[in-house]
């Protein structure tokens, strides 16, 4: 992290062993697999952090995942910046909502359709496929 106290402001970096993805724009994030787990993982962090006594006043409008292996193509170091959003923290935040609710109550365990491929065969449509169905799951008990 990055903690501008004066200013109130965070940046929040995740470093990274594994190989740099295609371009960080919005766009990016949210159509190539590693990326999309990568923002899920920032708005993770973020969501602690507002949660946190000392940090919850503060601003946080960025996350970096840093490729810290230099890149076979062109051997440079790579810093892709995920902008967070009004809207990705409150669809995070239900995500987080919907996943507490199935651990605390182990509803999946019984539940075939959290039936999934392991993690190196699930593709982007997959793991958006399964937070669609705990956002839909979490729904029906509302």
């Amino acid at each position: 992290m990055q903690i501008d106290k004066p200013h109130k402001v965070i940046s929040i970096y995740d470093f990274k062993t594994g190989n740099h993805h295609a371009p960080g724009k919005r766009a990016g994030w949210q159509s190539n697999l590693s990326l999309f787990k990568y923002s899920l993982q920032l708005e993770f962090y973020k969501l602690l952090l507002k949660n946190s006594p000392e940090y919850q006043n503060y601003q946080i409008d960025e996350g970096h995942i840093l490729f810290i292996n230099p890149s076979k193509e062109d051997d440079a170091v790579y810093d892709e910046t995920y902008t967070f959003t009004d809207d990705s923290a409150k669809e995070f935040l239900e995500l987080a909502k919907a996943v507490y609710h199935q651990i605390k109550t182990l509803d999946f365990v019984n539940d075939p359709e959290f039936n999934l491929p392991t993690d190196d065969d699930a593709t982007l449509k997959d793991v958006k496929n399964f937070i669609a169905l705990l956002l839909a799951k979490s729904a029906q008990l509302s």
